[in-house]
């Protein structure tokens, strides 16, 4: 699934570099067939909840979530693109991964792999402990509340104008697939108990770990498809 999503991306990517005319666009055998979209048609306006932004902006902001932030930055730089995404699904298969496949990490052993995971994860709890109001709100927030925030927060590059709106548009794409798990995420936290709970509290960050792993992967191959389309263009 992962990789399939992946795959829209490039698409999506493809088809926003393309003229804008309504031409269709086949791929091989996928029988996968796309028209020319406008930015909006891509992205619908959304309101924002302001809210959840001001919460948001300032959980990203608090020290204890840019220490968590470098440490799983940090984690995932060592990791690697190698694992499989099938290998991602959790955190025993991930660890079982790097323990038999540890020269294609950037860890200098299992044991380094291992405790760096569990900084993540303590870094993690404090972090969610220290803004636990923003995963309370959006909780209870309405359906793809997170999704227009990340949209307007995402740098936007400032080269290659003319490759800048397939490069929102398919960052847009990775941003729904995270706001949505983050979301459903924090209703699964909240309804358990989690503020209590040490169990919920690091299951929850493993959640979330997760989806920002995978949304890392996604803008990564946006960037990709980015500069294969400034040096195109």
């Amino acid at each position: 699934m992962k990789k399939l999503f992946l795959f829209l991306l490039g698409i999506v990517f493809l088809t926003s570099c393309s003229s804008d005319t309504q031409e269709s666009i086949k791929y091989d055998d996928t029988s996968i067939v796309t028209n020319s979209m406008t930015q909006d048609q891509l992205m619908p306006k959304s309101t924002i909840d302001p809210v959840l932004k001001q919460l948001y902006v300032e959980m990203i902001n608090s020290q204890s979530y840019i220490d968590y932030d470098n440490s799983r930055v940090a984690f995932y730089e060592k990791l690697g693109d190698n694992i499989p995404d099938s290998e991602m699904d959790s955190e025993n298969k991930m660890l079982t991964w790097i323990q038999n496949n540890i020269t294609q990490t950037g860890f200098q052993n299992y044991q380094e792999a291992v405790d760096k995971h569990e900084d993540v994860v303590a870094l993690g709890i404090a972090a969610i402990e220290a803004n636990l109001t923003f995963h309370e709100y959006l909780a209870g927030a309405a359906p793809g509340a997170l999704i227009p925030i990340l949209d307007e927060l995402q740098p936007v590059p400032t080269r290659c104008s003319g490759c800048v709106k397939a490069y929102n548009n398919c960052v847009s794409i990775a941003n729904s697939e995270y706001g949505t798990a983050m979301q459903q995420a924090s209703q699964s936290f909240t309804e358990g108990g989690g503020v209590f709970n040490y169990s919920n509290q690091r299951g929850y960050t493993l959640s979330t770990d997760n989806a920002y792993y995978d949304m890392i992967r996604s803008v990564k191959m946006c960037s990709i498809h980015f500069e294969a389309c400034c040096e195109a263009a």
